[in-house]
């Protein structure tokens, strides 16, 4: 459900329904007709468990639901909710949604937030696809609304990005919302790691060198010190991703190493590239010098034949 079905059906909750109890200015007689809409939609919008909210609401006012309500998860939990029919995955779905399962719930939260199918979802997860349909349609509704990117980034960061930048941020953050941040950011296989599932991407990059391992984890330190640096950071004692950056750079000037498979504009090879350089461009010119150098002292008697004849450095 996005934006616009969720304004949609937030129309059928009565206005004294307590869903609108937690609204910005209340559903009060002072309350104006338009305010009432607005904070209608934002309680409504914002709330990522709506279409358990919306049954719910509906049950105990006594509500029918909607005919054009064409949402299946809704159906089945309105109906089981009115007669107790377990309809579908119904129970299976309000499993998930148990205290006792809170773990699990956390896990496949992250899980939707990546771009992974219900399909590929359910393969890692061993949940049914029906029954992670069902739970995001209830209680998680992110999948219809990713179009709606400034939104999904407020469910991931609610304090924005900058708090990774601060002390202690791995201590003091939830670990659900690490776990979401992970998915958001890195997919599937980063977040099932995390969780504690067996990855074969994974478990494949204990093959690889530790070359290029090294080559991938200094290429994260030090665009992540990069980004920090053009944002303010650079002068920030508490900002560890631009220190570890400048150690970066610090060391690879120092060890002078000269690897051909680097890059050849990085730190350690930029003088190297201009020696080379003018060797190709100068090299003539200072031959040239050189032996004009070695014939004036040899006139003077201030060198020799043999020394003259002598192989350059």
């Amino acid at each position: 459900m996005n934006a616009n079905r969720i304004q949609y059906l937030a129309q059928f909750i009565p206005d004294d329904s307590d869903y609108f109890r937690y609204s910005l200015t209340g559903f009060g007689e002072q309350t104006s007709n338009h305010q009432r809409k607005i904070d209608r939609f934002l309680v409504s919008y914002r709330d990522l468990s709506f279409g358990y909210h919306f049954v719910r609401a509906l049950i105990k006012c006594k509500c029918e639901i909607p005919p054009d309500v064409d949402e299946q998860e809704l159906i089945d939990f309105y109906w089981f909710e009115r007669t107790g029919d377990p309809r579908g995955k119904i129970v299976e779905t309000l499993a998930l949604h148990h205290p006792s399962a809170h773990f699990i719930e956390n896990a496949i939260q992250a899980l939707l937030l990546t771009d992974a199918s219900f399909d590929e979802v359910s393969n890692t997860t061993g949940i049914s696809a029906d029954v992670l349909r069902s739970y995001e349609r209830l209680f998680f509704n992110v999948r219809d609304r990713r179009e709606e990117s400034l939104f999904i980034a407020n469910v991931v960061y609610p304090e924005h990005r900058l708090v990774e930048t601060m002390e202690g941020y791995t201590r003091e953050a939830d670990f659900s919302a690490l776990l979401k941040r992970s998915a958001y950011n890195n997919g599937i296989d980063d977040v099932a790691y995390f969780i504690g599932l067996r990855v074969e991407g994974v478990e494949a990059s204990h093959q690889t060198s530790a070359r290029e391992m090294a080559s991938r984890l200094e290429s994260s330190i030090m665009a992540n010190g990069y980004y920090l640096a053009r944002n303010g950071f650079i002068n920030q004692r508490s900002a560890n991703g631009v220190a570890s950056a400048r150690s970066l750079l610090v060391a690879a000037k120092q060890g002078g190493d000269d690897n051909s498979e680097k890059d050849s504009f990085g730190a350690s090879t930029i003088g190297d590239s201009l020696v080379q350089e003018l060797q190709q461009v100068k090299g003539g010119q200072m031959r040239e010098r050189i032996e004009q150098q070695q014939d004036k002292l040899l006139e003077q008697g201030r060198m020799t034949d043999d020394e003259a004849l002598a192989p350059e450095e």
